[in-house]
C-alpha cells in the first residue's frame, strides 16, 4: 500500500513508461530499445520448487510428416534520437549549460538494410539514403591559459589588498570571445581574474591558435617516446609566421633524483624531424617574490615554484616550416638509466601569424624598478638606477635606443643603449643616474616615467609602444650613525654581504661571518644613496623550517647595541635587498676583503666545467663535488697561488642531473650548484 512507483518497462510502443500503482508516468529521453525474447530465453525470475510435475509418457506407434510455409517478415530498425541544445553559460554552474532546446528522432542513414532467408543468409541490400542532415555546429576544446602555482598559506599573510600577478595573454586572443569558460582547478583560495585591453597595433597579427597537447604524462612515457609522438600539424594558409608554445611541470617525486618535481632535465622540440630547440627545465624559486611561504617554497623545482607562473617556453618554427604546408611536431626529453619517476603537466601550443607589422620599432616592455608593484618587491624600493625591460618589435636588429626618464615634477634624463636585440627579442637595461638629485622633487605622488626614441638612429614607426610609467615608494631615508647587525644561524660560511653606492660600486662588504656569531659593522659613509645585497649561498636564508641552520637575525641598528631601525624577514630565500638613502654618518669605515666568488662555465655543461675561484689566494682549500644524495664524486686538496685561480673538473661519466660544488677554505664553505646536461 505505500508503494507509490512501479515502472515495469514492457510498453510495446511510445515514449511513457507506465507507473502501474498511479498517475506518475515517466517520460523517456529518446526512443527506447525494445528486444523480443524467445522462450527459451526467458531465464529470469527462476525459483525453484519442492514439488515435482505430473509426467504421463504413452507408447505407440506413430506417422509424421513436416509441412514448410515461408513468410516474409519485417524487422524494424531501432530509431535514434538527437537533441538540440543551446550552449551557455549560467554563473551559478560550472562549466557550459547545455540547454535541450529540440529533440529529433529518426532512422540511422549510410548504412544497408538486408534481406534474409530463413537460415540468416543475405539474399539482397539496400542502401539507406539520408534525407535529414544535422550539423554540430557547435565546438568544445580546451585550452590552457597558464599553470598558476597558488602560494603555500599556512601563516601567510599577502597584505590587505593581495598580492597581483600579471601574465600577457595576447597569443590566445583567437580562443578569447564567444562563448568561453574559464577554469581554476584551485579551491582554496579567493582568486580574482581581470583581464586588461590594450588598444594599438602588436608586432604582428595573430591568425590562428591550436593547442596540440594538453594532458598529464608519465616521465618514462615522455622520455621514452611513448607519447607526444611525432605530430603533423596543418599550417594555416593565411599565416607566415608560426610559433610553439610549450609550458612543462614536474609532480611528485622518488627514485634516486627525486623526479620530476625536484630533478633537472632538458627537454626538446624536434620540428620535421630535427631537433631545433632545447631547454632546462628547472626554475629556481629562492628568489620567489612571495617569502616566508608556510611550505617549502624556497625548493628548486621542474618548470614552477609555489606562488608564481609556470615558465612558458616560445618556440618560433618559422625557419624550419613551409607556410600553409604541414609540420610534424615531436615532444620529447632526455632520457636517463634511472630516476625516471613522477609525471609531468604538459601544453603544446601552435600560434600563428600574419607578417610583421614594422621594420624599425622599439618598446617599453616594463619597469621593473622603480616599482611599488608588490610583485618586485625584492628589488624595490630604489634611489639609484632604474631597470626597464625593451624589446624589438621590427624585423630590423635593434642596436641603439635613446632612453629618457624622469620623475614626474623633476628634470629629465636621457642616455644612449647600445646592444643587439633580433626581433621579437627582449632584453633588460640599467639607466645609469650621473647622481641622487634626478630623484629630488617636489611633486608627491611618486611617479617614474620612461620614453624610447630614435632606434637604430631612425625614425620608430610605431610610438603607441613608447613610453611606460609607474608609481613608486621612497626608499628608507637615516639620518646619523646606523650599523647593520648580522646574527649567523648555524651556516655562517653561507651568507656574506656587499653594500654599493648609486654608482653600482661596493663601499662595504663581509664575507667572513661564522657560525652562531653576531657582528654590528658601522655604516659610516658619505651622504648619498646606498644599496645593501645580503646573500645565501645555499639559497634557504636565516631560517626556514626545513634544515638543520638554526635560526638568524638581520637588522638595521643604531650602533652599540643601541634600537632596531629595520627588520629583515629572515625567511628570505637567496637574498635580501635593501635600498636606502644616508646622511650625517660619520664617515670611518673599515671596508673587509673582497668577496671570495666561484664562476662556473658553462653552466649547465654537458661534463667539463671551467671553475675560475676569486679570493682564495694562498689559502688552502678543498674543492669537492657531491650529488642530490650527498655522496662525494670529486675532492681534490689545494692552495691557489693567484687572486684568480682556474680549475677544471670533469662529470663527463656522471648522469645528468643537479650536482653542488664546494669550495671549503678554513673559516668558511662557499657552495656553487653545477647542472650537467
Amino acid at each position: 500500500s505505500n508503494l507509490l512507483l512501479d515502472y515495469r518497462m514492457d510498453g510495446t510502443s511510445g515514449f511513457d513508461a507506465i507507473n502501474s500503482v498511479g498517475q506518475v508516468n515517466g517520460q523517456l529521453i529518446g526512443p527506447p530499445h525494445r528486444v523480443q525474447r524467445t522462450g527459451d530465453e526467458l531465464r529470469k525470475n527462476i525459483a525453484e520448487l519442492s514439488i515435482r510435475p505430473n509426467i504421463r509418457f504413452t507408447q505407440g506407434e506413430y506417422d509424421s510428416h513436416f509441412e514448410t510455409t515461408t513468410h516474409i517478415d519485417t524487422i524494424e530498425n531501432e530509431q535514434v534520437s538527437v537533441f538540440a541544445t543551446l550552449p551557455e553559460i549560467d554563473m551559478t554552474r560550472q562549466g557550459i549549460t547545455q540547454t535541450p532546446i529540440d529533440t529529433i528522432i529518426g532512422y540511422a542513414a549510410n548504412t544497408w538494410s538486408y534481406t534474409l532467408d530463413a537460415d540468416g543468409n543475405v539474399l539482397d541490400s539496400s542502401w539507406i539514403v539520408p534525407d535529414t542532415y544535422l550539423v554540430n555546429q557547435y565546438e568544445q576544446n580546451l585550452h590552457q591559459v597558464q599553470n598558476y602555482i597558488t602560494p603555500y598559506g599556512i601563516g601567510l599573510d599577502l597584505g590587505p589588498d593581495g598580492f597581483t600577478w600579471v601574465y600577457d595573454v595576447t597569443d590566445y586572443l583567437p580562443i578569447l570571445h564567444d562563448t568561453v569558460d574559464i577554469r581554476a582547478g584551485n579551491q582554496q583560495e579567493l582568486i580574482d581574474l581581470k583581464f586588461a585591453f590594450i588598444k594599438g597595433t602588436p608586432a604582428r597579427d595573430i591568425v590562428d591558435f591550436e593547442t596540440i597537447w594538453t594532458a598529464q604524462y608519465n616521465h618514462a612515457d615522455i622520455a621514452n617516446d611513448n607519447v607526444m609522438q611525432a605530430k603533423d600539424v596543418q599550417l594555416h594558409p593565411e599565416a607566415t609566421e608560426y610559433r610553439v608554445k610549450t609550458r612543462t611541470t614536474g609532480h611528485r617525486f622518488g627514485g634516486f633524483q627525486n623526479c620530476a618535481e625536484f630533478c633537472p632535465k632538458y627537454h626538446n622540440l624536434s620540428i620535421n624531424g630535427g631537433q631545433q630547440f632545447e631547454w632546462l627545465n628547472w626554475k629556481s624559486c629562492g628568489e620567489n617574490p612571495v617569502i616566508d611561504q608556510g611550505g617549502t617554497w624556497i625548493y628548486d623545482r621542474a618548470g614552477w615554484c609555489p606562488g608564481e607562473f609556470s615558465d612558458t617556453y616560445n618556440h618560433e618554427i618559422t625557419p624550419y616550416v613551409t607556410p600553409g604546408g604541414i609540420a610534424s611536431i615531436d615532444y620529447g626529453m632526455e632520457i636517463t638509466p634511472a630516476g625516471m619517476e613522477g609525471v609531468y603537466q604538459v601544453a603544446v601550443q601552435l600560434v600563428s601569424y600574419a607578417g610583421a607589422n614594422f621594420s624599425l620599432d622599439a618598446s617599453v616592455e616594463e619597469i621593473i624598478a622603480p616599482n611599488d608593484w608588490e610583485y618586485r618587491n625584492r628589488v624595490n624600493p630604489i634611489c639609484g638606477q632604474p631597470r626597464i625591460v625593451i624589446k624589438n618589435n621590427g624585423t630590423t636588429p635593434l642596436t641603439s635606443l635613446e632612453v629618457t626618464c624622469n620623475v614626474v615634477g623633476g628634470s629629465e634624463f636621457t642616455s644612449t643603449w647600445e646592444g643587439n636585440l633580433e626581433y621579437l627579442e627582449s632584453g633588460e637595461i640599467t639607466i645609469q643616474l650621473p647622481s641622487m638629485e634626478f630623484w629630488t622633487t617636489p611633486n608627491p605622488a611618486n611617479i617614474f616615467e620612461v620614453r624610447v626614441s630614435s632606434p637604430n638612429g631612425g625614425a620608430d614607426e610605431y610610438d603607441g609602444n613608447n613610453y611606460g610609467m609607474a608609481t613608486f615608494d621612497r626608499p628608507d631615508h637615516y639620518t646619523g650613525d646606523i650599523a647593520l647587525f648580522v646574527k649567523a644561524n648555524n651556516a655562517g660560511n653561507e651568507n656574506s654581504y656587499t653594500i654599493k653606492n648609486i654608482h653600482g660600486d661596493v663601499v662595504l662588504s663581509r664575507n667572513d661571518i661564522a657560525s652562531r656569531e653576531s657582528y654590528e659593522d658601522l655604516i659610516g659613509l658619505p651622504d648619498g644613496c646606498y644599496c645593501l645585497e645580503f646573500l645565501d649561498s645555499d639559497e634557504d636564508g636565516l631560517e626556514f623550517f626545513a634544515n638543520n641552520d638554526g635560526n638568524g637575525r638581520l637588522y638595521i641598528v643604531r650602533p652599540n647595541n643601541g634600537p632596531v631601525l629595520k627588520s629583515f624577514n629572515p625567511n628570505f630565500g637567496s637574498f635580501v635587498r635593501y635600498c636606502f638613502t644616508l646622511e650625517g654618518a660619520t664617515n670611518d669605515i673599515s671596508i673587509p676583503e673582497a668577496p671570495r666568488t666561484i664562476d662556473v662555465a658553462p653552466n649547465p655543461g654537458s661534463g667539463l666545467f671551467h671553475v675560475t675561484l676569486s679570493g682564495f689566494a694562498n689559502i688552502p682549500i678543498t674543492v669537492k663535488v657531491s650529488d642530490v644524495t650527498g655522496r662525494t664524486i670529486y675532492s681534490q686538496e689545494m692552495i691557489p697561488s693567484q687572486e684568480s685561480f682556474d680549475h677544471f673538473i670533469d662529470l663527463s661519466s656522471e648522469s645528468s642531473g643537479l650536482y653542488f660544488l664546494k669550495v671549503a677554505a678554513p673559516d668558511r664553505t662557499t657552495v656553487e650548484r653545477l647542472i650537467k646536461k
